[in-house]
């Protein structure tokens, strides 16, 4: 913080309405000025911004992420925000709600694919605990602020567990806080009936229809349906949706009376 100027004596000879200052008033405005300077200095000297460690920058500047400079944390992270749903503490299993959690060390990030409201999507390359590689997609978010968002956003891909087209969940990455999922070729709606005839757009809305309404079976409501979030891809003479993106979407189980109103705001968009 930049220290205020120091001021000529006639400066304080007249006050903020015009008026001719005495001389204790014109004192006690020297003074406020340096406790101003003051507390500007001591700000400065203990309040620096330290560095950060997060690859996320501006918009216009995107270089490769640097995973090997970033601290794993992935162990405090499990224990601290991948509690298992509260439904699974009654007795069973919870093997299939407790969230994975990654390390980034594990990924090779390949190229941005696109930047969101809350964080950035990348293609990458990760090398599971046997060895073995697969290409997915890592959605980082801006900041330890999101962390709810991002447990939220796990839980839904792995319940739905694919259903709909849905990415599947490989885990959780703390610091920079990223999920990791599996990646799903093809191209956006949006793009898709840019460059298609109305037979083949029809067939691929048909086919979105249809990813919804077997993604609506695991009482999950999509709750943003839009172009930009179905992907579509060809197999053989027939297409293939997936729906992507579950940051808004809405546990039945949670909030069955939000989830009711979303499902019908999911159909009433492919209708």
């Amino acid at each position: 913080m930049a220290k205020v100027e120091g001021r000529e004596d006639d400066f304080f000879a007249k006050t903020a309405d015009g008026q001719e200052a005495d001389s204790e008033t014109q004192l006690l405005m020297k003074d406020s000025l340096d406790m101003l300077n003051d507390t500007a200095s001591y700000v400065s000297a203990n309040f620096k911004r330290p560095p950060s460690t997060s690859p996320l920058t501006s918009p216009s500047k995107k270089p490769k992420l640097d995973v090997t400079l970033l601290q794993d944390k992935s162990a405090e992270f499990a224990e601290n925000f991948c509690p298992p749903d509260s439904e699974t503490k009654t007795g069973g299993s919870t093997s299939d709600t407790v969230i994975p959690v990654l390390s980034w060390s594990s990924l090779d990030i390949k190229k941005r694919l696109g930047r969101g409201g809350c964080g950035e999507t990348s293609k990458a390359i990760l090398k599971q605990n046997d060895g073995s590689t697969t290409t997915v997609v890592v959605k980082e978010f801006f900041g330890d602020i999101y962390v709810e968002e991002a447990v939220k956003e796990a839980r839904a891909l792995l319940k739905v567990d694919g259903a709909g087209g849905v990415p599947k969940l490989y885990g959780i990455i703390y610091e920079p806080l990223a999920i990791v999922m599996s990646y799903c070729t093809g191209i956006t709606f949006s793009k898709f009936i840019l460059k298609n005839s109305l037979e083949d757009c029809l067939m691929a809305y048909k086919a979105a229809k249809e990813a919804l309404k077997d993604f609506h079976k695991t009482d999950f409501a999509h709750n943003d349906i839009t172009e930009s979030n179905i992907m579509i891809r060809k197999k053989g003479q027939n297409y293939i949706a997936h729906l992507i993106d579950l940051g808004n979407a809405v546990d039945k189980t949670q909030k069955p009376k939000l989830y009711k109103k979303k499902k019908e705001n999911d159909k009433k968009y492919l209708k």
